[in-house]
Order: structure tokens, then C-alpha cells, then sequence
């Protein structure tokens, strides 16, 4: 399927990371110098890889929608250093990985961000909680059974991070941020006590089998999310 960018949908694409670590070799071809200057500094091999592989994905992702070559993509930076393109019309997009799956959310109608989380046990949860939740997510937290916290906490912080990398504000907002949920459990965002309008963002929670939780959070209503599956060989454009 070759998608659309419209005003009204955000694509949503999920790639496991696991499937490509055998052709690195041609992903990087795609990089730019600087992109390989970056996966060079990380320490772990693994981290390395998935570095080059999130970049991959993302040049070869926004190529189906610009119709240019991967290694052609030229990225610009905000200040917090989210990338963006220049282009007529424009072109939203944002990524984000955990462990070896990668989420790459692409819209033609406003600022998107997305977040993804590998649930795992926390043993610093209550430090964790205290220095970046609100006291009222805190409570929330802590009122649930053990086996359900961590759950929890991973919707809360993929919501906020989403919605700090919608805006480009980077992780130092956190604590301006506070998510609560109506009777249907439908999660609500808070930025500096001021409720998001439903008619100016779209919010919702994500969740990939029992291992994973994310988020995308969207500058425009009522935006229909498309999940694409970016699990195959003919994506990555060579």
C-alpha cells in the first residue's frame, strides 16, 4: 500500500528492529555523514545498531511520502533537536524506540509526537514517580495492586513524552505535564493545569502485545490512525 499524507490521519508504522540487523551495511548508505558520526559514539554495539537502523527506517519511511531517495532526505533541527523537513506541503512526522521495536508516526495535518516503552519491572518506580508524575498521578500509581503499577505508569509516561515531543519541548517539561482519565478510562493531558482542547489535539494510548505501551499525541482533531506494518525488506529503498 503506498500511503496518502493527508490532514486527516496519522500513519502509524511499527518496525522490529531485529529483522535488519543483517543488512547494515546497506542501511547506512542511506545516513548521512553526521548520522554516522552520532551511531559511532554510542558504546554498545547494540546500541549502535539500533541507531542505524531508526534512521534507516525514518529516511526510507518519509521517502514513500516525498518521493525522493533516502540518503537524499536533508533533516533541520528545532532547538530540543526534533527533526524536521522543509517542504510544500509539509510534512509532520516523529519516532521513537524501546528495546528492538521502533514507532514512526507520519501525518500531513500537525505537529505529531510518539512515544514507545518495553514494559519492564522498575525498582526505582517510586523515585521515578515522584520526580516526574504530578502527587494526584503519584496516588493514582500507588493505589492500584502491585502487578498493575507499572502498566500504568508506562501509559502515563508515554502520554507525556508524546505530547512533549509533539510540541518539541524535550523531557525537561515532564513535570508541567499531568494526565488524567475520564469514566471511560480515555486518557485527558493537562499542560501547566490547562486541559488540551479535543477540538485542537488528538491523544491515544497504544499498546503492541503484553510487552509494549506507547503514545502519539497529534496538533489537530479528530486525526484517524492508520497502523502500518514496516516489517519487510521492499520498504527499505536502496
Amino acid at each position: 500500500m503506498q500511503p496518502k499524507l493527508t490532514d486527516d490521519k496519522v500513519y502509524i508504522w511499527r518496525v522490529c528492529f531485529d529483522l535488519f540487523y543483517n543488512r547494515l551495511s546497506d542501511i547506512k548508505r542511506m545516513l548521512s555523514a553526521e548520522e554516522i558520526k552520532r551511531a559511532e559514539q554510542f558504546y554498545f554495539e547494540k546500541d549502535r545498531r539500533r541507531f542505524i537502523v531508526h534512521r534507516g527506517f525514518l529516511r526510507s519511511i518519509l521517502s514513500r511520502y516525498l518521493n525522493v531517495l533516502p540518503a537524499d532526505i536533508k533533516f533541520n533541527y528545532q532547538k530540543q533537536g526534533k527533526p524536521f523537513i522543509d517542504t510544500s506541503p509539509p510534512i509532520f512526522f516523529n519516532s521513537s524506540h524501546s528495546n528492538n521495536i521502533g514507532l514512526f508516526a507520519v501525518s500531513g495535518a500537525d505537529s505529531v509526537g510518539v512515544d514507545v516503552e518495553f514494559v519492564r519491572s522498575l525498582t526505582d518506580i517510586k523515585l521515578l514517580t515522584k520526580r516526574f508524575f504530578t502527587p494526584e498521578e503519584c496516588r493514582l500509581i500507588f493505589s492500584l495492586p502491585e502487578a498493575e503499577r507499572i502498566e500504568k505508569f508506562f501509559v502515563i509516561w508515554t502520554l507525556k513524552e508524546a505530547y512533549l515531543k509533539a510540541t518539541g519541548e524535550g523531557l525537561a517539561g515532564l513535570q508541567d505535564i499531568a494526565i488524567k482519565f475520564d469514566e471511560q478510562k480515555e486518557p485527558i493531558v493537562f499542560y501547566k493545569k490547562k486541559m488540551l482542547s479535543t477540538l485542537e489535539w488528538t491523544v491515544r494510548c497504544l499498546k503492541f502485545g503484553e510487552d509494549y505501551y506507547g503514545a502519539t499525541v497529534i496538533k489537530a482533531d479528530r486525526v484517524k490512525t492508520i497502523f502500518l506494518n514496516g516489517d519487510f525488506s521492499p520498504l527499505l529503498t536502496l
